[in-house]
């Protein structure tokens, strides 16, 4: 469910300890942390959705609002003395076992026992009265009246900057501070739906990554201007690095051919290669190698120039939403990152295959047949260097890039995190307190 309990055997209930990011939202806004709840319902522990995870739990033994009088009535580690100080009947208990959870279609939220819960999912199609709701969870129910005279609903507040709030009225400046605070944080939420649904890769993941570039594929449209500069600033750099790898496997393509000079009746030629390689099998190898890398970097730097090309072709935030998310696929928004990781992986070959299979001071050259000194110390030498270079291409493409990669993920899930228990520890703050 997400959420951590604890039985408080002095009021004989279970208290709510803690709640993660993968507790539904549902139960992340029907509870917060201190929460009592009179039992857990075990045979639907594992329910998958909203509606089931919230009727997994039997029901705090008050409603909602009641729970807030209990928290204000009574210190932490004092009991209620059997709940005779708070008036209930059977009807009132807030029972989410057997409440049926029915969904409100003119409005933006579900009602349980009628207490309102927002769907931010959605943001974008709250009206008025769902923008007052959202204040009233979030504890500025006195904005309520300012934020209806101004007609904000929910694609307006998803605009509302800080100085916005200031115009409208609100005079005392800790309150503006903390309603943007709120207002940021639900953007977050609702704009990056997916980041949570994120998960960290095991290293055999985060190494195929390199090449289906999944990873890079996470960000969110949270703005169309700072989206069309990443997307922009992205290509750039590919094609820039791009560039500069081509011209370097170009040249070592063009030198696979020999060049001889010989006299009139070609009895006496000089012959010259490129790279002093061993043929056939090893320089075949390297040049072949060579060629498939300069055709990824090319098509790498030709894809990046015309993703720039279309970007900046868009004439407003709308146009750049839709080619980013919409005509841009998932397996096609970041061709050219992976032509450009292949293009590095085939050019990483002629590497190793230089320094084994070099003409005249490859490892294979050394007659170490009849020893002596000076060749077991070339050979010592030799080897050991071919040794840093396998541990350094392991470490770089099995190591350090995923783990760079991983770090992507970390960071998007901690975020998330963040805004989650930010989330929770604001709506307790607010409703803890009498007046803002």
């Amino acid at each position: 469910l997400g959420i951590q309990i604890q039985r408080d055997t002095s009021m004989k209930m279970f208290r709510v300890n803690h709640i993660n990011e993968s507790a539904s939202l549902l139960l992340q806004e029907g509870l917060i942390v201190g929460d009592l709840i009179e039992s857990v319902n075990k045979e639907n522990l594992f329910a998958k959705s909203d509606f089931e995870a919230t009727n997994c739990l039997e029901g705090p033994p008050f409603s909602q609002v009641d729970l807030v009088i209990l928290r204000k009535n009574f210190g932490k580690g004092s009991s209620p003395d059997s709940y005779a100080t708070v008036q209930r009947k059977d009807d009132q208990i807030c029972d989410l076992h057997k409440t049926k959870v029915e969904v409100d279609s003119s409005h933006q939220f579900f009602s349980i026992q009628g207490k309102e819960i927002l769907d931010y999912t959605n943001v974008h199609d709250w009206n008025l009265h769902d923008v007052s709701v959202w204040l009233r969870i979030r504890g500025f129910e006195r904005e309520i009246p300012i934020f209806k005279q101004n007609r904000i609903d929910g694609p307006v507040l998803l605009k509302l900057k800080e100085e916005d709030l200031s115009e409208l009225g609100i005079g005392k400046v800790g309150v503006v501070v903390k309603l943007y605070k709120e207002v940021s944080l639900l953007k977050r939420l609702h704009l990056k739906p997916n980041t949570k649904k994120l998960f960290m890769r095991n290293p055999f993941r985060l190494v195929f990554g390199l090449f289906t570039f999944h990873w890079a594929q996470t960000s969110e449209v949270v703005d169309g201007d700072a989206e069309k500069d990443e997307c922009v600033n992205v290509n750039v750099q590919i094609a820039i690095v791009s560039s500069l790898a081509f011209s370097f496997t170009w040249n070592m393509l063009f030198h696979s051919a020999t060049l001889c000079m010989c006299n009139g009746d070609n009895s006496d030629c000089l012959c010259k290669r490129g790279f002093d390689v061993r043929p056939p099998i090893p320089a075949s190898v390297m040049y072949c190698s060579a060629t498939i890398a300069c055709i990824f970097f090319m098509w790498a730097l030709i894809i990046s120039i015309v993703m720039i090309i279309a970007v900046n072709e868009m004439s407003d935030e709308k146009e750049i939403f839709l080619l980013i998310n919409t005509v841009m696929s998932a397996s096609s928004q970041n061709t050219s990152g992976k032509f450009f990781t292949l293009g590095m992986l085939f050019m990483s070959l002629p590497v190793g295959i230089y320094c084994l299979y070099n003409q005249d001071f490859g490892l294979e050259r050394i007659e170490y047949s009849q020893p002596s000194n000076l060749k077991t110390f070339a050979f010592g030498i030799c080897c050991a260097a071919c040794i840093l270079i396998a541990l350094l291409w392991v470490f770089a493409w099995i190591i350090s890039i995923p783990r760079s990669i991983g770090l992507v993920y970390a960071s998007k899930l901690k975020a998330s995190e963040d805004d989650i228990n930010t989330w929770i520890q604001s709506k307790r703050s607010f409703r803890e307190l009498d007046n803002i």
